[in-house]
């Protein structure tokens, strides 16, 4: 009733009717940014949890456990080789999100939450209200994002007042209008007709740190039998120092060859090497070898170590780097290995994966408890080392009577 006095008096005022009609108006609606239950804004890096092996590495081909994929899926799958490591396929909205990277979350506008990420370099925009329609289709699609807050709760009985609004709320995001793409770098499949929905959470812990995680829902009977869950942490970052955009490429590897070499490859084979040998000294002679359960899991634990040497040594773009110790005679100045390594990584890989042949004989004879397979696996295992030292650390040695 006062703001119709008040109205009454401006007309009699001779106010401007554009005027009155502006004042009689109602209020414009609260922006996404102003209600927004959790702030996701700031820098923020992910922690990679779990699945380290399929998000940290590219996956061998084949390689899509716990991806429920159909057969459709599978054939698709099937089709990727190595030269399309560095696909974008893979940084697109049904992944991208999983891939271990940095984030940077700022408000566009007060109705449009933007997510940048540093690997790959993607751009996501997040439209509260209706979305802008799409031109064409692209890899991060169309995203319509909403607010959903915690319930108020009452007594119990659905009587009484309800409770004030618990603080909190839960960020839901659907997508639509995106290319297919890669579930994992290994060409692991998700048509354009999924239907891709995520839950962003916000949490703090003991220690003071800030996270969110968020939980992303794929639907695609195209590719996949049932829905392909997964959950993904960030935690906050004090400023911007560590972001780096790349673009879509392969993760960069961080250790040397001669790195892997040093601290997991040599240390793993002389374990295996000298524990199951005949020594003799003046003192007498001892036919060594695993005898509690104990020695064999320790032998075992150095075959597994191999087994993973060898998928990290694979990996495209690792740079040989400056062993910790003299160069043996006849051994080729780290730059001339890198070279050679460069023009025949295919047969490098081969190599790796003779490593690795010759480990998964030593977890079979350690499974078995049976010495003498050991002392053959251990032979294999220096066979495999030797061949790919010959090729490309001392061709020139290997190559003289």
């Amino acid at each position: 009733m006062r703001s119709l006095a008040i109205l009454a008096v401006m007309g009699a005022l001779g106010v401007p009717p554009a005027l009155l009609a502006a004042a009689s108006a109602p209020p414009p609606p609260p922006t996404a940014q102003a209600t927004a239950p959790i702030d996701l804004t700031g820098n923020w890096v992910s922690i990679v949890n779990e699945d380290w092996r399929w998000r940290m590495l590219t996956p061998e081909k084949g390689d899509y456990a716990s991806v429920p994929l159909n057969e459709a899926g599978r054939k698709v799958a099937d089709t990727w080789d190595r030269s399309q490591d560095s696909s974008c396929k893979a940084y697109g909205v049904g992944a991208v999100m999983r891939m271990p990277t940095r984030l940077r979350i700022t408000w566009q506008s007060p109705d449009v939450l933007q997510i940048e990420t540093d690997s790959g370099s993607q751009v996501r925009r997040l439209y509260f209200g209706n979305p802008p329609p799409a031109h064409e289709k692209t890899l991060q699609g169309v995203s319509a994002a909403q607010w959903q807050r915690a319930m108020p709760t009452g007594d119990g009985w659905g009587f009484g007042m309800p409770s004030p609004p618990r603080p909190g709320g839960t960020l839901r995001v659907t997508t639509s209008d995106f290319q297919a793409g890669w579930l994992r770098r290994n060409g692991v499949p998700y048509g354009e007709t999924a239907r891709i929905t995520e839950f962003y959470d916000r949490f703090s812990v003991p220690d003071g740190s800030e996270w969110f995680v968020v939980t992303t829902i794929i639907e695609d009977p195209e590719y996949l039998n049932t829905p392909f869950t997964t959950s993904t942490h960030f935690r906050r970052e004090k400023d911007s120092s560590g972001w780096h955009p790349r673009p879509c490429a392969a993760v960069p590897p961080v250790a040397t060859i001669q790195q892997l070499m040093d601290t997991q490859v040599d240390p793993a084979a002389d374990h295996i090497w000298d524990s199951v040998e005949f020594v003799a000294t003046l003192a007498g002679s001892e036919d060594r070898r695993p005898r509690t359960d104990m020695e064999w899991q320790a032998v075992r634990v150095s075959a597994v170590s191999l087994l993973e040497a060898a998928d990290l040594l694979s990996v495209p773009g690792r740079h040989v780097g400056v062993s910790s110790t003299p160069a043996a005679a006849g051994e080729l100045d780290p730059r001339e290995i890198q070279l050679r390594i460069d023009a025949s990584h295919p047969a490098f890989v081969q190599f790796a994966g003779g490593l690795k042949r010759a480990a998964q004989q030593v977890v079979a004879a350690v499974d078995a408890k049976d010495a003498e397979a050991l002392i053959r696996a251990g032979g294999v295992l220096d066979q495999a080392c030797e061949a790919c030292h010959a090729t490309f650390w001392y061709p020139k040695t290997a190559a003289s009577p």
